[in-house]
């Protein structure tokens, strides 16, 4: 649940990225966690502009140009795939 977190620390973990440029959606649609990614989701809609969601969630790049959908699909994670 998101009520103890202010606006600001949930965009900040929303859009955070590793150094592999990795969110948090993209290490859960690479380790097939379907709830975590509908979870993120739903927060993202709630908290982050719709250009923030495609550009961060959906066509964000990690270093080497692949998206969450790529990632998803090189790990096989079907359902994953299917959400998206």
């Amino acid at each position: 649940s998101t009520e103890k977190l202010t606006a600001e620390e949930i965009n900040k973990l929303l859009l955070a990225k590793d150094e592999m440029e990795e969110t948090a959606f993209h290490g859960a649609a690479r380790n097939g966690k379907t709830e975590v990614l509908q979870k993120l989701w739903e927060w993202g809609k709630e908290k982050l502009t719709p250009q923030e969601l495609k550009n961060t969630f959906l066509l964000g790049e990690l270093y080497f140009q692949k998206t969450v959908l790529h990632v998803a699909a090189h790990g096989g994670n079907r359902e994953v795939v299917r959400k998206l």
